[in-house]
């Protein structure tokens, strides 16, 4: 919550203080109507690991949903084709893309990158990779934004 200015009776520019009050409350009302999510962490689903001291997170900006999540590798082969889900939004599990989007895999060396499609559902990451994943490989999956459904 804001900090607000206290008001007393006879204070000097107490008018202005009062108008910053309200200023300050209707910011933080705006906020919590956009549903603005700070960078909240992940977890990861089965079958999916993520390289030693990886942070991975999301957060909410009005209408977008923005996922850090980079050096993310299968415990498990995936084939190509079919969707497979990566990660859970913690605690939110309202938010959704609006549609599917691009999502660009790398490969262990960081190159060749490939375009696969992602969704987001029930505060879920699902992916469609371009070609099958090999378990213990490594795939910078990147930074990306989506809108919200």
């Amino acid at each position: 919550m804001t900090d607000l200015k206290k008001i007393t009776a006879g204070m000097d520019n107490g008018c202005a203080a009062i108008d910053e009050n309200f200023t300050k409350v209707n910011n933080d009302l705006i906020k919590l109507q956009t549903g603005d999510i700070p960078w909240t962490g992940v977890a990861l689903s089965s079958g999916w690991g993520a390289d030693s001291g990886v942070l991975t997170q999301y957060r909410v900006i009005g209408d977008h949903i923005e996922i850090k999540a980079y050096g993310l590798k299968p415990t498990k082969d995936i084939p190509a084709g079919s969707f497979y889900e990566v990660l859970t939004l913690s605690g939110h599990p309202e938010l959704a893309s609006g549609s599917d989007f691009s999502l660009t895999f790398f490969d262990t060396n960081n190159l060749n990158p490939l375009q696969g499609r992602a969704r987001i559902s029930g505060g879920k990451l699902s992916v469609i990779p371009p070609l099958a994943l090999t378990a213990g490989s490594r795939y910078v999956i990147g930074f990306f934004i989506t809108d919200k459904a």
